[in-house]
C-alpha cells in the first residue's frame, strides 16, 4: 500500500505544488512523495515485500544509515530524494507527533522552493527555512522558533543547515617553506549570512590522530587562518569548515574530512613542507614500470588498465552525475589508471564497473636509500556510493620496503567523484634505507554484502610524485628535530672521519649513525 501512498504523493506534487505549477527538481519530487508515504504508514520502511524474490526486502528506509548532503548524492533521484525525506522522518522523531509534522510539511506547498537537478544544496536549504518559517508564531527568525531545535538537529543530521548552500571559493595550499606562517584563504558566499556562526580551519601534522582548530578572520566575504610555521619534511593536512548559528557544522571542505574512524573519512587538502620534486609518474610523458593485476585479484569486470578514461555517467553527460571519471589529472596530458572503461559514455554505468571482488595496481619500484626524508603523493578517484549497496566497498592504498611486508596508507569507504590529492613521508610507515618500495593500489566490490556487491564501483590513479626533503640546517640538533624517534651519535665520512657538521662544505657522501644502531648516508650538496 506504501508504494500506491508514494505515486499518488506524485500527483498531489504535481497539482498541487507550487500552485500547481509542480516540481522540477527529482530529488524533491521523489523524496516529497516518500513523505506523504510514510505520513500515512509512520513506519520508516517502504514497500516490504516489493521484491518477489526477496519477501523481507524494502525499496527504502529512513531508520538506518542515513542519507547526507552533499556526500550521498549521487545524481540519481530517487536515491538523493532520501536525503530530503529522512530529514522530515526525523523532524517527526523529535516532534513526536506526526500530525505536528504533516503541519510543517504541508506549508512547503505554497511557497514552493525547488530547482533545477544539480542545486540540491540550494534547495535542501530553503526547505529548512520554509519549515522554520512554518513554525515560526512572531516573524522573527532571528529569535527562534518554538521548535526550531528538533526541526534543525533532525535537518542537520542529514547534512542540511542553514548554511548548507554556501559556495566556498577556496584554492588549496599544496607546498610551502619551512619557518613561515601558512595562510588559509576563503571565500564565503551565503544566502542567509545571519545564520553563519563562525568559520574555522582544522589542521594536523604528519601522523597526528587530533585535528588543531585555527579560528578564521573575516573581512567582507573572505576568511583568513595562519598555521603556524612547520619544519622542512613536515606534511600538514587541513580542512575548512562552518558552524552556523545553532551549533552544526556545515560546509566541511573537503567534504566529511572531519569524520572518525578514518574509513568513513574523504581525502584532506595536503601541504607539503620544504620539499622537492624528485621523480614523476604521470601516464603521459614520464612512465615506468606498472603491473596491472596480480595473482590473487577476483574481480571479473572492471579490471585496472592504464590509458584513455571514457567517462560514466548516471544520466549521460550530465556532469553532477559523473561515476567514472572523463578526464585523468596531467596538465595536457590525456592518459591515467583507472578500472575498465565501458562501450561508450552513454553505456549504463554497470556496463565494466568493477564486480565480483578485487583489482589492484603496482607502482614501479623506488631506491630510496639516498633519500633523506622521501614523501609519496598521488591524485586519485573512487567511487561506490552509486547502485543498491552504497558506500560498502572499499579503497585501499599501501606501501611495502622489502617486497613482502605491506603498510596501509588509506583504508577508505568514502566515495568522491572527483580527483583528489594524497600525500604521506615513507618513513612514517616503512624502513627509506630500501631499495625496493612500492605502492599497491587495490579497489573492490565487495561480496559480503546482502546484495552480493551491489554497488557501483569505479576508482582511478594519476600524478604519483616521489618527493624529498630539503635540508634546512646541517646541525645536529636540526636531525634529532626531524628524525624524532632517534638520536644522532656522529657523522662519519666514506673514510671513517668523524665530521662535524659545521665543517661540511661542498658536495661529499656521509654517513649518519644513530643510537638505535641505525645508519644513514646522504649526499649532501652546499
Amino acid at each position: 500500500a506504501d508504494v500506491v501512498y508514494h505515486e499518488y504523493g506524485h500527483a498531489i506534487n504535481g497539482y498541487r505544488y507550487n500552485g500547481g505549477s509542480g516540481m522540477q527538481n527529482g530529488a524533491l519530487n521523489e523524496g516529497f512523495a516518500d513523505v506523504w508515504a510514510f505520513t500515512i504508514t509512520e513506519d520508516p520502511i517502504l514497500g516490504i515485500g516489493f521484491y518477489q524474490n526477496n519477501p523481507s526486502g524494502y525499496v527504502r528506509r529512513f531508520d538506518i544509515n542515513k542519507k547526507v548532503y552533499p556526500q550521498d548524492l549521487v545524481g540519481e533521484v530517487h536515491a538523493d530524494g532520501e536525503i530530503i525525506a529522512g530529514a522530515f522522518w526525523d523532524t517527526y522523531l523529535n516532534l513526536g507527533n506526526m500530525q505536528q509534522t504533516i503541519n510543517l510539511f504541508k506549508y512547503l506547498y505554497d511557497n514552493g522552493p525547488d530547482g533545477a537537478n544539480g542545486n540540491e544544496g540550494v534547495i535542501f536549504t530553503d526547505v529548512l527555512l520554509e519549515v522554520l518559517y512554518a513554525d515560526d508564531n512572531d516573524g522573527n527568525l532571528a529569535n527562534g522558533t518554538p521548535n526550531d531545535n528538533a526541526i534543525v538537529s533532525a535537518f542537520a543530521l542529514h547534512g542540511i543547515t542553514l548554511i548548507s548552500n554556501a559556495v566556498i571559493n577556496h584554492t588549496p595550499v599544496t607546498t610551502a617553506n619551512s619557518n613561515s606562517v601558512i595562510s588559509i584563504n576563503a571565500n564565503i558566499q551565503l544566502n542567509y549570512a545571519w545564520a553563519l556562526g563562525s568559520v574555522d580551519c582544522f589542521y594536523r601534522i604528519n601522523t597526528d590522530t587530533n585535528w588543531s582548530h585555527l579560528a578564521m578572520t573575516q573581512s567582507g566575504n573572505n576568511y583568513e587562518g595562519q598555521i603556524p610555521s612547520q619544519l622542512d619534511g613536515d606534511i600538514i593536512a587541513y580542512y575548512i569548515s562552518l558552524e552556523d548559528s545553532y551549533g552544526f557544522k556545515s560546509g566541511i571542505t573537503p567534504f566529511s574530512a572531519n569524520k572518525t574512524p578514518n574509513i568513513f573519512a574523504n581525502v584532506p587538502y595536503f601541504i607539503l613542507i620544504g620539499f622537492e620534486l624528485e621523480q614523476k609518474e604521470d601516464f603521459d610523458f614520464t612512465i615506468g614500470f606498472w603491473q596491472t593485476g596480480d595473482a590473487g585479484d577476483n574481480a571479473t569486470t572492471g579490471l585496472w588498465t592504464i590509458g584513455t578514461p571514457i567517462g560514466s555517467f548516471v544520466t549521460p553527460n550530465d556532469p553532477n552525475t559523473l561515476v567514472q571519471p572523463d578526464y585523468q589529472h596531467t596538465l595536457n596530458g590525456s592518459d591515467c589508471a583507472f578500472t575498465g572503461n565501458a562501450s561508450s559514455s552513454t553505456a549504463g554505468i554497470g556496463e565494466n564497473d568493477i564486480d565480483g571482488g578485487h583489482t589492484t595496481l603496482y607502482s614501479p619500484t623506488y631506491d630510496l636509500t639516498n633519500y633523506l626524508n622521501p614523501a609519496f603523493s598521488y591524485w586519485r578517484w573512487f567511487t561506490n556510493n552509486s547502485g543498491a549497496e552504497p558506500n560498502a566497498d572499499w579503497w585501499q592504498v599501501s606501501i611495502t620496503s622489502d617486497g613482502t611486508n605491506w603498510e596501509s596508507i588509506e583504508n577508505n569507504l568514502t566515495s568522491d567523484t572527483r580527483w583528489r590529492r594524497y600525500a604521506f613521508r615513507v618513513k612514517d610507515f616503512v624502513n627509506i634505507n630500501s631499495t625496493q618500495v612500492q605502492l599497491r593500489f587495490i579497489a573492490s566490490d565487495s561480496t559480503n554484502g546482502s546484495l552480493s556487491g551491489g554497488s557501483l564501483v569505479e576508482a582511478a590513479l594519476d600524478d604519483l610524485y616521489l618527493w624529498d626533503s630539503k635540508e634546512s640546517s646541517t646541525s645536529i640538533e636540526a636531525y634529532n628535530s626531524l628524525f624524532k624517534s632517534k638520536n644522532l651519535i656522529k657523522i662519519i665520512d666514506l673514510l671513517g672521519r668523524e665530521i662535524k657538521s659545521e665543517e661540511i662544505d661542498g658536495k661529499t657522501t656521509l654517513f649518519y649513525i644513530y643510537d638505535d644502531g641505525s645508519v644513514e648516508k646522504k649526499i649532501i650538496l652546499y
